[in-house]
């Protein structure tokens, strides 16, 4: 991992050192999905995940410390239920569903893959209140 440095001086590559492609000015900019969406950053790609998990209320900087599978689990999840279910995970470990129609109700399991399964069965049962999946609700 390379560290991050806000420092002009610390940039290189031919944006910054060609005079003739113009000055480039680091400019600090809140990490929301307002402002996010309100710039053009590039490249889209990186634009659209980080605007796709802002507005899921994903803590970034936590985010970016999970493995690239728990990345990739959750991204899944809330691609399939972000319509029903605000999807969280708490460092990897702790997973989190709350039912957008009934937001006093948090679906919690050790794992994307019971909390797949519970949302499953909360999506197919959602007018009783049990344990979802082997899940606490």
């Amino acid at each position: 991992m390379r560290a991050w440095s806000a420092d002009a001086g610390d940039r290189d590559g031919p944006e910054f050192t060609d005079p003739a492609r113009g000055e480039y000015h680091l400019q600090a900019i809140p990490l929301n999905a307002r402002v996010l969406a309100a710039i053009d950053l590039k490249p889209d790609p990186l634009a659209e995940l980080l605007l796709d998990h802002l507005r899921a209320g994903t803590d970034l900087f936590s985010f970016l410390t999970f493995a690239p599978e728990q990345r990739t689990a959750l991204a899944e999840l809330r691609f399939h239920w972000a319509d029903a279910y605000r999807i969280d995970s708490h460092d990897g470990f702790v997973w989190t569903a709350v039912p957008l129609a009934d937001p006093a109700v948090t679906i919690a399991c050790n794992s994307s893959g019971e909390l797949r399964m519970a949302l499953r069965d909360h999506y197919a049962d959602r007018a009783g209140r049990r344990t979802a999946g082997g899940c606490s609700t």
